[in-house]
């Protein structure tokens, strides 16, 4: 039994599938769930959905929602965060001023002018959320399933939150080896690292079975390599959907495991002219409207599900949220891939940046894995990254231009150093309302 707030109570892409993983675990029968969200109308929607679950798996958890996040915390054991400040709308610039600019961004949330777009916007909210979470419930876990995760999960950290970051993207090609083999989740022992939607699996084994000779496999079929000759390519093209991760793999050994979306923003070299932007891996570019048709259908699908409770299915998700609640709170131990501060996993990465690995989860305590010194080609491509991202949120914290300026000017894919500066004033003026650090 459990306290677990959700701030961001009120997502439909987030809330359907993170409220069933947590009411179809037996571990927290009775738990206290709260939402939380600033959209009271976004909010009573999931509140009915989530009673309707409730019902459905005839679950004695109790629910509350509410807009006021402080009467919310006082007393919770874990708070997850999903949010969006200012939503899809502040999303929008984020995408479509760097268009004018030529630079094209499939994802737009983590790296490149739009991630240092959103991580400045969502930064003071954090800010604001370590406050409220050191004074109602400072011995909580916090869970941040936000993006730019990598700093927002610093931000906290360095507040003095007991924070951890999680993503799925490893999953895909977890769940690649796990086929395979025919085997479970946990007989499949990983080592990854780097930062998140920028990481590397290092090594992966099943019962003495080396899995690298399923990358190499996948690397040789052709659906997963760049297509031969002058082709003229959608951005939704059939072929493989690891095409730059298997390009990558075969030119260097190293196997990044994030989806191509994500990992073609870290380089400067990928997304350019002569790739069409990403065509030639089949990267797809997200707009906008891609993104509005993705919550209009998130928000159908809750309806429906709330409509016909019949459809919910009981069983969990492969998000880790509700297991580590889980391993947390009573002392199961499982391991699983997450955020945490560097304090020495990653030898020569940055201490105190987030970085990404696995790590042992046991009663109140989690345990990142030591991966030791990076081979240097991986320690290459990601220490700007990593230092970047410092330089980020110490501009977002003290509303430095300057210094967010010299950040722009270091991101990949702004490629044209006389324009940073006049890219970033576009940004932060088209979302000033979300920045008071830098508008006073």
């Amino acid at each position: 039994m459990a306290k677990i707030v959700m701030i961001g109570g009120g997502s439909y892409n987030w809330m359907p599938h993170l409220l069933r993983d947590i009411v179809v675990k037996s571990e927290l029968a009775g738990s206290e769930i709260w939402l939380v969200d600033i959209d009271p109308k976004a909010l009573k929607d999931v509140e009915r959905y989530g009673r309707v679950l409730l019902q459905h798996a005839k679950s004695d958890c109790r629910l509350f929602a509410t807009t006021e996040r402080d009467r919310a915390l006082p007393k919770a054991d874990f708070v997850v965060i999903t949010i969006s400040t200012g939503g899809l709308e502040t999303m929008r610039p984020d995408l479509e001023i760097p268009y004018k600019y030529g630079i094209f961004q499939p994802v737009g949330d983590t790296v490149g002018p739009g991630g240092i777009s959103r991580a400045l916007r969502n930064i003071p909210v954090f800010l604001d959320f370590a406050k409220s979470i050191k004074k109602h419930c400072p011995k909580a876990w916090v869970l941040n399933i936000t993006n730019p995760m990598t700093v927002l999960t610093q931000v906290l950290c360095q507040q003095g939150c007991k924070t951890i970051g999680l993503c799925h993207e490893l999953y895909a090609l977890w769940g690649m080896l796990r086929d395979h083999y025919k085997a479970a989740w946990d007989d499949i022992n990983l080592q990854v690292a780097g930062l998140n939607h920028f990481g590397f699996i290092l090594s992966a084994h099943h019962r003495g079975r080396n899995g690298f000779e399923v990358f190499r496999k996948m690397a040789a079929d052709p659906k997963f390599q760049v297509p031969k000759g002058k082709v003229d390519l959608t951005h939704a093209e059939t072929h493989g959907h690891h095409v730059f991760k298997s390009e990558y793999f075969r030119r260097t050994g190293h196997m990044l495991y994030p989806g191509d979306r994500h990992t073609s923003e870290f380089f400067s070299n990928v997304l350019t002219k002569n790739t069409q932007y990403g065509k030639i891996f089949n990267i797809k570019l997200t707009y906008i409207k891609d993104r509005y048709t993705w919550l209009n259908n998130a928000k159908k699908h809750t309806w429906d599900l709330t409509k016909h409770p019949e459809k919910i299915g009981l069983e969990p998700s492969r998000e880790a949220m509700s297991s580590l609640i889980v391993s947390l709170a009573t002392g199961k131990p499982i391991v699983e891939v997450v955020n945490l501060p560097n304090v020495g996993q990653i030898e020569n990465l940055p201490r105190g940046v987030v970085v990404e690995t696995m790590a042992t989860f046991h009663a109140d305590s989690v345990t990142p894995h030591t991966v030791g010194t990076l081979p240097d080609h991986l320690a290459t491509v990601l220490t700007p990254h990593a230092n970047r991202d410092n330089m980020v949120i110490d501009a977002a914290v003290r509303g430095d231009r300057k210094l967010a300026a010299e950040a722009m000017a270091l991101d990949p894919l702004v490629r044209e150093w006389n324009t940073a500066g006049e890219l970033l004033d576009k940004l932060l003026k088209a979302n000033k309302k979300f920045l008071p650090q830098f508008f006073g």
